[in-house]
């Protein structure tokens, strides 16, 4: 006769689960997983954790809202290294995807800078600026973690595809040089995006509202 595998799992009290998903704001954990196994030695409990990550407020707000947003989670059980975390939204419908990122810490600005449809693919750029929040770094107290993502996402897929330029990073020595703010920019001209990485290293690359399917231009690199 085949063993039967028989779970008992504890959740903690006072937990509703709708459709599959934790409790705003709640972690659910579920403790001491006893696992019995017909015809083997009941007495012995073999304990199991199992923790979901925590839904927080900001996270629900734009599972509810299909709008423009960015936001952080730290590493956890589920993501090993902090994340970026990027809402678009193209009238009803939003796509979330996420960058590594442990520098751009829970962005004080962010900004839509360009955005175009056409057919099933819409395209953004998008502005994200930061104070450096490294608790071990005095020295960038008061400077800043800017970067400009260009996005590629295909509506009835759901898939995306993206590229990310870091302008300016106290943390990482790299300084902004661009000409102008990139949250003033307006799509009439040209974006560009100027910056050095230290000794020779000066970089530019440009971002044309009229040639929205190339993405980043680099005139130099």
């Amino acid at each position: 006769m085949l063993n039967r595998l028989i779970i008992v799992l504890l959740i903690l009290p006072g937990i509703v689960l709708a459709q599959g998903q934790p409790a705003s704001n709640t972690t659910i954990s579920i403790e001491n997983v006893a696992v019995s196994i017909d015809g083997a030695d009941s007495s012995k409990q073999y304990a199991a954790t199992v923790v979901t990550e925590v839904v927080s407020p900001i996270e629900k707000y734009y599972k509810e809202h299909p709008v423009f947003g960015v936001y952080t989670k730290t590493a956890n059980a589920t993501y090993k290294r902090t994340r970026l975390f990027i809402q678009v939204a193209e009238g009803s419908q939003t796509h979330l995807f996420s960058i590594h990122d442990s520098l751009c810490i829970n962005p004080e600005k962010s900004k839509v800078l360009f955005q175009k449809s056409e057919g099933d693919s819409v395209f953004c750029l998008i502005g994200i600026d930061a104070f450096s929040k490294a608790s071990n770094n005095p020295y960038c107290d008061a400077g800043k973690e800017t970067k400009v993502v260009y996005l590629r996402w295909n509506t009835k897929t759901q898939k995306s595809r993206f590229k990310q330029r870091t302008i300016s990073s106290c943390l990482r020595g790299i300084t902004n040089l661009s000409p102008q703010d990139i949250f003033a920019w307006q799509p009439s001209g040209n974006l560009e995006l100027t910056y050095h990485k230290g000794g020779d290293v000066y970089i530019t690359v440009l971002f044309d509202p009229k040639n929205w399917h190339v993405g980043f231009q680099s005139s130099s690199e």
